[in-house]
């Protein structure tokens, strides 16, 4: 069903299945939306064109929710998007004006949430990669997840989430962060502003994993900017951060966060569970060993082992020129 250009007065709308698109700026005003069933199965609500919903309560229980060209969706009372359900906001000149929680949800696109958006679903800022913007509060809890596009180093490749507002623009993190590394994306280092308060930040992810390409990593920032988070990306096994691979350095500093992951992080302002996570399961640990010497040239599994045993870092350092000469031996 479509509608186009009329002004329409419900009461209540269910859709339980099928599509409805409103275009060539429709307005709905209604009391009730309900978008899915649980009996009947997903439904569509497509508004374009400048199109907008207005309505006291709004319910999202499967199927799809997508504001585009400049439409927009306002209710007066909090929204809660069930799991199953995919909600864009797909271009910069459209809104979704209300509280938004996000159950299990999917919400995506380059528009703004206008509130405070609650992620307990997934957050994709962008479309293919790109800027969402909350103007109000972002709480993401611990089962969120935020994904973050790298398609590119320049601006306007990666995406970004800013959180605005004259009164909140805080973001609240927790939860699950991904990076999804687009084939196109070829730097192995640099520093990357994804996170953008007025306000200021709170909090950090419980895990970052870097998906799509297994011979970098990226790191997030939260201490250098109180209003930003930003992410650093470096090459997998490169302990020192100095965007390359040397035996040498590379193994002394592998150790010595074994070690002392406090020592290790205070050197180079890197938590060890990103540089030094190399079998890649979120956790830095001797189970890395073996796929860390597969990355050194002429180091064994056993060497690493060894540099471990000895107490003290002047006799291990002993250890080093042998590792050296190994490696050159090899690349000769």
């Amino acid at each position: 069903l479509e509608l186009r250009g009329d002004q329409f007065f419900l009461d209540q709308l269910l859709l339980d299945e099928g599509n409805l698109l409103a275009n060539n700026a429709t307005t709905i005003e209604l009391d009730s939306l309900t978008v899915g069933s649980p009996t009947m199965g997903p439904a569509a609500l497509d508004l374009d064109g400048g199109s907008s919903l207005i309505a006291t309560s709004v319910n999202l229980v499967s199927g799809d929710l997508a504001v585009r060209g400049g439409s927009s969706v306002s209710a007066i009372l909090p929204v809660t998007a069930d799991a199953g359900t995919m909600v864009t906001v797909e271009d910069g000149m459209s809104r979704f004006d209300a509280d938004l929680t996000l159950q299990g949800a999917t919400l995506r696109g380059e528009g703004m949430v206008t509130g405070t958006l609650t992620n307990s679903g997934t957050v994709r800022p962008g479309n293919s990669p790109g800027t969402l913007t909350v103007d109000g509060t972002y709480n993401q809890q611990s089962t969120g997840l935020l994904q973050l596009e790298f398609a590119d180093s320049v601006p306007g490749q990666f995406s970004t989430l800013d959180v605005v507002g004259n009164t909140s623009g805080t973001a609240n993190l927790d939860g699950t962060l991904e990076v999804i590394v687009e084939p196109t994306f070829t730097a192995t280092s640099g520093t990357f502003q994804v996170i953008n308060t007025s306000s200021g930040h709170l909090g950090t992810f419980d895990s970052v994993a870097t998906i799509g390409n297994d011979d970098i990593f990226f790191a997030p920032d939260y201490a250098g900017s109180a209003t930003a988070v930003s992410l650093s990306v470096f090459v997998e096994g490169d302990m020192d951060t100095d965007g390359s691979l040397e035996p040498v350095d590379d193994v002394q500093w592998f150790v010595t966060a074994l070690r002392n992951r406090d020592t290790y992080f205070n050197m180079f302002g890197v938590e060890a569970d990103f540089s030094g996570d190399i079998d890649d399961n979120g956790l830095f640990d001797f189970d890395d060993i073996d796929d860390f010497a597969d990355l050194m040239p002429g180091v064994s599994a056993g060497q690493i082992l060894q540099l471990l045993r000895v107490p003290e870092p002047a006799t291990w350092m002993l250890w080093l020129p042998a590792i050296g000469w190994f490696a050159h031996r090899r690349r000769r």
